[in-house]
């Protein structure tokens, strides 16, 4: 399991987006769940960056 913690507001978090993206597709198939959890204050910026940004996941 892969667990990352993440803000909109944070911008090395930020930064990190496209490795994690490229991550998943590295693993892709195997057995390993990447779980992202965002300390943000405000649901309608979460939703918005995971729009923005094309964020997969649930």
């Amino acid at each position: 399991m892969y667990i990352d913690v993440w803000a909109t507001w944070c911008g090395p978090c930020n930064a990190e987006i496209p490795h994690l993206k490229k991550l998943e597709e590295e693993f892709e198939g195997r057995n390993i769940y990447f779980v992202s959890i965002s300390c943000d204050d405000s649901r309608n910026a979460w939703e918005r960056f995971v729009q923005v940004k094309q964020l997969g996941g649930i």
